[in-house]
């Protein structure tokens, strides 16, 4: 078949879409949950390009075993090192009375270098907290209903 503008048969065309590089996707990142030093290590170990841990506050495991605060600009370090990113899991809704503590914990958070806040509470990063070191993630629990 001729298309009559170009003078080109379909033929040729399906040809040239063939031979043309397709763009490669993006390689997925690897991302693991570390609780603790033993799973941050782990994780590292065998290939991880991330991981996700929770702190003490702001975690909706917070009865599992956490990193600590104080653990946290160490653990950044052991990460960045290797070149493995770190996020923090902030997801939990956070009322009124906790905003003051939250942009604590967010502001130590960022300071320390991690890599991407995980939130649940999508107004959350609108807080008046982001910064180009630190990006929210927000779950799709927390994209609005319609």
């Amino acid at each position: 078949m001729q298309l009559p503008m170009l003078g080109l048969e379909t033929n040729s065309i399906a040809a040239a879409r063939e031979s043309s590089p397709a763009k490669v996707p993006a390689r997925p990142e690897l991302l693991a949950p570390a609780g603790d030093w033993e799973c941050a290590k782990a994780a590292v170990e065998n290939g991880a390009d991330a991981i996700y841990f929770g702190l003490e506050r702001f975690n909706a495991r917070m009865r599992a075993h956490n990193f600590t605060e104080a653990d946290l600009p160490r653990l950044m370090e052991f990460l960045h090192r290797r070149g493995v990113k770190g996020y923090v899991t902030f997801n939990t809704l956070v009322f009124a009375n906790e905003m003051s503590e939250a942009e604590r914990y967010l502001r130590t958070i960022i300071s320390a270098g991690v890599d991407a806040a995980i939130v649940q509470d999508a107004p959350q990063p609108r807080a008046g907290l982001r910064s180009r070191k630190c990006r929210a993630r927000v779950s799709p629990a927390a994209a609005p209903s319609t």
